[in-house]
């Protein structure tokens, strides 16, 4: 698989990274320059989007807004003209299956496992490629790379 875009929307926004085979870097939270990256990548690109999931409770407002968020990414992404472009939506349970976590902390440790360069059982050091990437970027580089290491993830 290519390029791979893992968004993490959330109520006041989102993080996005870009994976192409075992390197990554964090896209910028302008949702028009994360787009723009996109645009001009001049290969296949395949986005990952985590959507949230009602399991039968109320929603609350954080919810609702991070519904808006994806829409709102869905939205810069199909108005603009950009060839080989895929659009997939996942939810976190089949995000995490598919890392072989059950809590966030796991998905934290499933990434160190895999792209941690300095050894670190907790918080990554300075240099290290993890290093500086803050809960909602993780968030993205999940997505990406759950995807990317299950081409048939089922989608929501």
């Amino acid at each position: 698989m290519g390029t791979i875009i893992g968004f993490d929307p959330g109520p006041e926004g989102f993080a996005a990274v870009m994976l192409k085979g075992r390197v990554f870097f964090e896209l910028s939270r302008s949702l028009r320059a994360a787009v723009n990256h996109i645009v001009f990548e001049g290969e296949p690109v395949l986005v990952a989007i985590e959507t949230p999931q009602n399991y039968g409770m109320t929603m609350g407002r954080s919810m609702v807004q991070t519904c808006i968020t994806v829409g709102r990414i869905l939205r810069e992404i199909e108005s603009r003209p950009i060839e080989n472009l895929e659009v997939r939506q996942y939810g976190r349970p089949t995000i995490k299956g598919a890392l072989g976590a059950k809590t966030d902390a796991d998905v934290r440790a499933s990434l160190r496992l895999r792209f941690c360069t300095c050894g670190s059982k907790g918080a990554c050091k300075k240099g290290c490629k993890l290093h500086g990437l803050d809960n909602d970027a993780r968030a993205a580089l999940a997505v990406a790379v759950a995807v990317q290491e299950n081409p048939g993830l089922k989608e929501w």
